[in-house]
């Protein structure tokens, strides 16, 4: 948790000149200050115990630039003073201070260099140890002299506290926890060091020749320097050049090969490190990997000085050890801005509902823009045994050819606002969908999770509570959060979405509480998904809910269960079933020939017509272990049209398992079997279609998707006269998917 604090060590060593005895920098004060956040309040804890041994060149002073010799740093666990008795013990014991009681670092290696305004900067490269983890760090920091010897030295950094195995503090059954991030600040102060013990001096020449042959091109012979003299024996470094994509292992030296004139005297060989004078050297920067140097050559080469016992080679493009921001900076991932958002690309794979924990601090009112697309490619094969309808000379029944092609793209713009702490408003429009070629305002909603009034019994509330109003999708079932939404398909596994499809957008409100790993949820919505306010006598309210509980039982074990319910006891037009406007991915199957794209928008779903009266139950049961994940859906919806009598019933059933594996998850394979039965309208008895789904995809970036699936589906006990007897269709699907 302490890095910056090891920067400011080093920081600070390296300011001092160098000379040819090894000394040890004071530290005369010093404070850490480790920032977090909870779903309650904000947190700090700080020290100023600490045990820091950098070691420099003789020669005190505040000239910036030179060399350290080595730099280790222990801070005790329970040093750290959180203000709160409780809070102190809760974070030894997640640290496990008994058995891990000390947070340790050494150096590895750096690159410093002096600013215009009299600052010295550095990046560092060192282990770090936490909890008994040990992991490689790299970190930046400022030191600045105070102009009466001493110097003082500043830095900050955040990170995420799992990459030490450092779970979230927990109380009150988990209903209260620290967020995952922490920031790190740190001040010291240190003085003139203090000669501890003599070491010996790198030779100048021999840097001067390392640096020489690590600027030339590889045909350039080395420039032999004057020799150094070890007991009237002259030692000629040797140069070997190797291509810049050979590995070097972290630690290693290369082998001596003196070359002596004369009798055979041992000799004494250099090294650069630790001991490097200061080198100004333009477009050069020197890093040190235990014993070896490292020389940032326009080159492009690796040199290898092996009378030296050192290495020189092109520092790569990224750092040894990335820290989240720096991944997500080379891998051009986007940094969102707002708060409570679940992330559009493969970052969000695994979220359901908006999270109530934050990672991002409000810094006032911030937009953010967003988008996804998709294109899709089938070869689908489409067949039915129906029997022939004529009118007006058409065969109602015949279906329409079809072959191998691409679909129309499909696109999602997404505006984000931040308003205020803890509150923001979302707007989604389809760019480009199946069923509208026109642009369309999916919906747009306030979601609440900090209260606007200051109040101590509103912000505790608010620690628990969300809320969202506006026009929304809404949250009925978990199986919404996987699918496809138009131009965003980076979340759905597979291409199609369920046979059953409950998607629609409504105006109203829906209110969440979360205690730890327990979800409940309650929503009221027009029952529409278009404002009305004709013919008041046929519409009333709709109602949902949704309890469930989401916990993560081991470090590779999730389990999630939710049950949901939706309910209205009458409406103009419901659209629960029917309120995709993106349409089906499986174009123009089992349609006859006057269907049109835009009409027949939904190919291959089954729309059971509850556009009058509709309760459906769904219960989502889903669990991942390790790389391998399973999702389910159990649904049974009852209903009728404003024309019909009675109600029906339709049943759901499906599965779907995945299994993840690459260095980053990046490769998945998936299958889904979903199967819907029941009563359909104008059929007397009851029918079934069944679908089965084979895919995988890669990501290519967390932001780009390229998936594939072959879909096979079949229609059983539909009459005769109906175009889905004896129907089937199958064959394979590709699509490319890109959000952020």
């Amino acid at each position: 948790m302490n890095r910056p604090f090891v920067a400011i060590l080093l920081l600070a060593g390296a300011a001092v000149s160098v000379c040819a005895q090894a000394v040890r920098f004071q530290v005369t004060s010093g404070t850490i200050t480790i920032l977090g956040t909870s779903n309650i309040h904000d947190w700090k804890c700080s020290t100023s115990t600490l045990n820091p041994m950098v070691m420099v060149p003789s020669a005190a002073g505040t000239q910036m630039g030179k060399s350290v010799t080595s730099i280790s740093l222990t801070i005790p666990v329970k040093s750290l003073d959180c203000g709160n008795g409780q809070m102190n013990s809760n974070l030894a014991k997640a640290l496990h201070a008994d058995e891990h009681p000390a947070i340790d670092f050494q150096l590895v290696s750096y690159v410093g260099r002096a600013s215009a305004a009299g600052e010295y900067q550095a990046t560092l490269t060192g282990s770090l140890s936490i909890n008994g983890i040990t992991r490689p760090v790299t970190l930046i920091g400022t030191a600045h002299p105070d102009g009466s010897g001493a110097l003082r030295a500043t830095g900050s950094t955040s990170f995420s506290t799992k990459v030490f195995g450092v779970e979230p503090v927990k109380a009150l059954l988990g209903s209260i926890k620290t967020g995952e991030q922490v920031t790190i600040e740190a001040m010291i102060t240190g003085s003139a060091p203090v000669a501890v013990a003599s070491a010996p001096q790198a030779s100048a020449a021999i840097v001067a020749s390392a640096l020489a042959s690590a600027s030339r091109p590889a045909t350039t012979p080395p420039v032999t320097p004057s020799a150094p003299k070890v007991a009237a024996r002259a030692v000629t470094p040797t140069a070997d050049r190797v291509p810049a994509s050979a590995p070097i292992k972290p630690g290693a030296v290369a082998a001596s090969s003196a070359r002596t004139a004369g009798d055979s005297i041992p000799t004494t060989q250099q090294r650069l490190t630790p001991t490097l004078p200061a080198l100004a050297i333009r477009d050069t920067a020197l890093r040190r990997r235990a014993d070896t140097a490292v020389v940032n050559a326009a080159a492009g080469e690796v040199v290898v000085l092996k009378n030296v016992d050192t290495t020189i080679t092109r520092m790569p493009s990224a750092p040894a050890t990335e820290t989240a921001a720096g991944i997500a900076r080379r891998l051009a991932l986007p940094t969102s801005r707002i708060q409570h958002t679940r992330p559009r690309d493969q970052r969000g794979l695994f979220i359901f509902e908006s999270p109530k924990e934050d990672t991002v601090s409000y810094n006032g009112f911030t937009l953010q823009w967003g988008a996804a697309f998709t294109q899709e490619m089938q070869t689908l094969k489409h067949r039915n045994a129906a029997q022939s309808v004529m009118v007006g000379g058409v065969n109602q029944n015949q279906l329409m050819a079809i072959g191998g092609g691409f679909n129309n793209a499909v696109a999602n713009l997404y505006l984000d606002a931040q308003l205020a702490r803890g509150i923001r408003v979302a707007m989604t429009s389809y760019l480009s969908s199946r069923h509208h070629s026109e642009t369309w305002v999916k919906d747009g909603y306030f979601l609440i999770d900090a209260s606007p009034i200051e109040h101590p019994m509103l912000d505790l509330l608010m620690h628990f509570a969300t809320i969202k109003v506006g026009h929304f999708e809404v949250n009925y079932g978990d199986a919404h959060f996987r699918r496809t939404d138009n131009g965003q398909a980076m979340h759905n596994p597979f291409i199609g979405n369920l046979i059953l499809d409950a998607f629609t957008t409504e105006i109203g409100g829906e209110g969440y509480l979360r205690l730890g790993p327990i979800l409940a949820m309650a929503g009221a919505t027009g029952g529409e998904i278009r404002g009305q306010v004709t013919g008041p006598a046929q519409r009333s309210p709709a109602w949902l809910g949704k309890v469930g509980i989401d916990r993560q039982l081991a470090p590779d074990l999730r389990v999630r269960l939710t049950a949901s319910t939706y309910g209205s006891a009458k409406s103009r037009s419901n659209t629960l079933y029917t309120g995709d406007r993106g349409g089906s991915p499986y174009f123009m199957v089992l349609e006859n020939t006057l269907a049109t794209e835009t009409a027949n928008a939904w190919s291959g779903n089954i729309r059971p017509g509850f556009t009058n009266v509709v309760h459906s139950y769904m219960i989502n049961p889903f669990v991942k272990y390790r790389a391998t994940e399973f999702f389910g859906t159990i649904e049974t919806a009852t209903g009728k049209a404003s024309t019909e009598l009675r109600k029906r019933t339709v049943r759901q059933i499906a599965g779907e398992g995945i299994a993840r594996f690459g260095s980053a998850d990046q490769l998945y394979v998936a299958t889904r079997y979903n199967k819907v039965a029941g009563e359909l309208a104008g059929i007397a008895s009851d029918v079934s279609t069944d679908r089965w789904q084979f895919g995988g995809g890669w990501f290519v970036l967390p932001t780009v998707l390229a998936k594939a699936e072959y879909v096979v589906q079949r229609y059983y006990d539909f009459p005769a006269l109906d175009i889905r007897s004896g129907g089937q269709f199958k064959g394979f699907m590709f699509a490319g998917s890109l959000a952020f």
